[in-house]
């Protein structure tokens, strides 16, 4: 409470300004997300990770929101207007989606993707927090095409596991995202422009190796002024923000 009126926090600056327009206030309180993650899972990956870009989306797919659709549509771009016309010019590739669902959304994304990637598709269904980390550790690029986010979990442990982001506009973009340092920004109402994006990381001939790691490693440096050792603490610092500028 604040002057006994209810304060609301949130994790991210957009969502921020959202309740702040709905509200008619300035007083929502930014927050950091607390991350508890095994240490190894930050650990520094070294260049050869990088040889083959693994893609990782993770989320349901049940309502769209996600974003599935928006990516496997520009995977078959990509495919279709840069992959086949050259192959020798891209590094290996594969895309793991976690957290598939039996639904018929799910079916069908499913279906979409093994005939568009063949064996570069990897899926899972709904997993333990454990092997969802686990899973995240193999991958080294995280992929948020969403319609609908606050800030999403995922692409936070993607980057603790130190991969390059590629993401779109919903919220959390700002705090996830520096672009160009850490990865690429795209567009969910463009698939041609997200196929670009694709292309660009693929590329061995503009895009190397070292490149890549640097970026897996900014995101790490990134991620790690994102999350905070206490809530406690957290919610004292932005509380005492909050009453700073009110005054």
């Amino acid at each position: 409470m604040t002057q006994r009126r209810l304060t609301v926090v949130v994790p991210s600056k957009q969502v921020k300004a959202e309740y702040d327009r709905l509200l008619g206030t300035q007083n929502t309180m930014l927050m950091p997300f607390k991350i508890d993650t095994d240490r190894h899972i930050v650990a520094p990956r070294p260049l050869h990770d990088y040889a083959t870009v693994k893609f990782l989306i993770s989320g349901k797919p049940t309502d769209g929101r996600k974003g599935h659709a928006i990516a496997l549509a520009a995977f078959h771009e990509f495919m279709k207007a840069h992959y086949d016309r050259d192959p020798d010019a891209y590094r290996p590739f594969t895309l793991t989606l976690v957290g598939m669902t039996d639904d018929y959304i799910a079916q069908q994304i499913c279906s979409i993707g093994s005939t568009i990637l063949g064996k570069r598709f990897e899926v899972f269904s709904s997993v333990s927090h454990e092997t969802s980390i686990e899973l995240t550790r193999t991958c080294n690029a995280v992929i948020c095409c969403s319609f609908n986010e606050a800030l999403p979990l995922y692409v936070i442990e993607g980057m603790c596991a130190g991969h390059l982001v590629l993401r779109n506009d919903s919220a959390g973009m700002e705090e996830q995202l520096d672009e160009g340092v850490n990865g690429f920004r795209i567009d969910s109402n463009d698939v041609r422009q997200v196929a670009r994006v694709i292309e660009r990381v693929l590329n061995k001939r503009t895009m190397t190796d070292e490149r890549l790691q640097a970026m897996g490693s900014a995101s790490q440096q990134l991620v790690a002024r994102l999350c905070v050792p206490s809530y406690v603490d957290a919610l004292e610092q932005a509380r005492a923000r909050t009453i700073r500028k009110s005054k």
